[in-house]
This record gives structure tokens, sequence and C-alpha cells, in this order.
């Protein structure tokens, strides 16, 4: 806790966590292209306008995850999810390092690092042909060891209240 100017006591959890708030809008921005992507397909191609469609697709038999010729609504389904499985949980450790007092540098050096491998997990991993780019490889080890390493740091900082 600290004393503010009129020697009110405000917890340390009341600070706001501005490194989480930058961060924030061009983790959204990407999300909504991901979104428009989804939608754009699904208005171009009459029959796609729900679900992923991967029930006929087997039907008329092809494989909508063929390596060699993906269908591009599935890819684009794929890309939003792995996109929203990791990034909402990342941002919500780093906000919790930030308000436990986290270095305000490291953390804004990790969420840049997260926003540039989750958008080359897409553009340089996804969306290459046969959607093995090196991008999807070096984001997901990456994102998982931020993951890890963010939650250990977390608990690193909010020890004292555990009395290590």
């Amino acid at each position: 806790m600290s004393l503010g100017p009129d020697k009110i006591q405000v917890p340390k959890l009341l600070q706001y966590p501005v490194v989480t708030g930058t961060w924030a809008p061009p983790f959204v921005a990407y999300l909504i292209l991901l979104h428009y992507r989804i939608a754009y397909i699904r208005i171009t191609n009459p029959g796609n306008s729900f679900g992923d469609h991967l029930k006929s697709t087997r039907r008329a038999g092809k494989d909508p995850a063929d390596l060699q010729n993906p269908d591009p609504l599935y890819v684009a389904i794929r890309s939003q999810q792995n996109f929203m499985e990791s990034v909402p949980f990342v941002l919500f450790l780093a906000g919790v390092a930030e308000v436990n007092g986290g270095n305000k540098k490291a953390l804004n050096i990790c969420l840049a690092v997260l926003f540039v491998l989750r958008v080359l997990h897409v553009e340089a991993g996804l969306k290459i042909k046969g959607t093995r780019g090196l991008g999807r490889p070096l984001a997901y080890y990456t994102t998982q060891s931020m993951t890890l390493g963010l939650a250990t740091y977390s608990g690193w900082l909010a020890k004292g209240y555990w009395g290590f």
C-alpha cells in the first residue's frame, strides 16, 4: 500500500495496468481481423453461413484439413480459435503481474513478442501453403513458455502475501 496525496492508503491492486491496457488494442484489432476473415468467407460463399461445414466437405470426399489444399473457412476458424485459446489468458497473467508490481519494461517486451508471434502463427504458419509455416511451431512453443513464465512471475511477485 502507498499513501496518496491526501494521506489515504491506496491498495496496490488499484493501480492501473497501463502495459496491459496499451497492448489490448493491437490484440483486439487483430482479433477483429480474424473475425472479419471468417465473416468474409461466409458472406462470399453461399452455404457457408453457419458452422464450419466439415461434414458436408467430408461427404463430398474432401478433407477440410488437407495440407495441400485446406478449406479456407476451416483455416480461418482455426486461426481465430488458436488466437482465442491463448491470448486472453496471457493478457490476464500479464495484468496480474503488472498490478502486483511487475517490471513494466519486461511486460511490454513480453506482450510485444506475443503479439508478433501470434500474428506470425497465422500469417506465416496457417496461411502458408500446407499450413506448416515456421510461424506455427515458433509461436506455439513461445506462447506456452510465456504462459508458464508469466504464471511463475505472477506467483513470485505475490509470494510476500503468503509469507515467503
